[in-house]
């Protein structure tokens, strides 16, 4: 995440395109790994925070539900990640 971080900062404030945000999606898997993980991005965000970076997580469980409440509009799509 950090190269991408630094990739977006200097073509956007450097380059004066203005701001971003970075947004990371990952699979939550629980046990220690999984809390590692999250302990992890909380101290990521608050980094970044600081930094006046603008970043923001989403799960992929939690994507998918989003979309459930979509299936309607993209029924192919949404079938196909949740393997219906």
């Amino acid at each position: 995440m950090l190269k991408h971080l630094l990739g977006l900062r200097h073509e956007y404030w450097q380059g004066g395109h203005g701001s971003f945000e970075l947004l990371y999606l990952f699979y939550d898997v629980p046990g220690e790994e999984g809390g590692k993980h999250l302990r992890e991005l909380i101290e990521f965000a608050r980094a970044t925070r600081e930094d006046g970076v603008q970043f923001r997580w989403i799960t992929c469980q939690e994507y998918i539900l989003r979309l459930l409440k979509h299936r309607g509009r993209f029924p192919a799509f949404v079938d196909y990640l949740t393997w219906q």
